[in-house]
């Protein structure tokens, strides 16, 4: 709907769209305010509509801008969510910063290729035997990635 709202030249605030879908869940299923799942994932949307633009110009500074907007959006959730990530498990991640920069893009091509060989008929794929080893090599940098941030500790409250 926001989509088809901005097509149609209308302005449209994320922020009150995410406002009106919490209250509308939460009067639909008011048990849901008391899941940690569910309040980590309104919280990371919130830092991440709320802080991403002044960090990533903060960022920009430093680094490119494509760069800046992920580490700022990595950081913008993170702060939301770091006082119920503290409350319920008692430690936080900050190398989920990187981690994330690091990985999104890998698991972005990882799945981008999915889509192609789900879109692409099987006769065709047959042809393309060597995609097997590139979604091989994809998914042990993914493993990689995720075992070396496995290594950093984490600040424990």
């Amino acid at each position: 709907l926001v989509s088809l709202g901005r097509l149609m030249g209308a302005k449209v605030s994320l922020m009150r769209v995410l406002v009106f879908t919490l209250s509308l869940i939460l009067m639909m299923f008011p048990s849901f305010f008391f899941s940690v799942s569910f309040q980590l994932s309104f919280l990371a949307l919130a830092g991440i509509l709320m802080l991403t633009t002044p960090l990533a110009a903060f960022f920009e500074k430093a680094v490119p801008e494509l760069l800046a907007t992920g580490i700022a959006c990595s950081i913008a959730a993170m702060i939301c969510t770091a006082p119920v990530t503290l409350c319920a498990f008692g430690t936080l991640y900050p190398v989920g910063v990187v981690t994330s920069v690091v990985i999104s893009p890998v698991i972005t091509i990882y799945m981008c290729l999915g889509l192609a060989c789900v879109l692409i008929p099987a006769p065709v794929l047959i042809c393309f035997p060597f995609m097997q080893p590139v979604f091989t090599i994809i998914y042990q940098v993914i493993i990689w990635i995720v075992q070396w941030a496995d290594i950093v500790p984490g600040i424990i409250l």
